[in-house]
């Protein structure tokens, strides 16, 4: 979801509204606070991931770095918790 500022939203009025109506919902803030949300009337034609950010009850992540580090097993025949009770015995050291 973009967020544009309530200034640029008042001089492209026109511009923003063409794209909300084209299924885009976008967040308005003011002095960079979220203050609205403009979503499309009829959301039907988003997918679930949408319907939920349109309604308020998903709320995206900001932070695009992946939770952790993935874990790499360089043997493909050796296990994930081979591998993870390995590491843990290392830490103890």
């Amino acid at each position: 979801m973009e967020s544009i500022g309530l200034r640029e939203l008042s001089h492209h009025t026109a511009r923003v509204v063409a794209r909300v109506r084209d299924g885009e919902t976008i967040q308005v803030t003011d002095h960079g606070k979220p203050v609205l949300r403009l979503v499309p009337e009829n959301p039907q034609h988003l997918g679930w991931r949408e319907r939920l950010i349109a309604a308020g009850e998903l709320i995206p992540a900001t932070d695009p770095t992946p939770f952790a580090t993935p874990l790499v097993v360089a043997d493909p025949g050796r296990s994930v918790s081979d591998a993870l009770s390995e590491m843990r015995d290392q830490e103890r050291w």
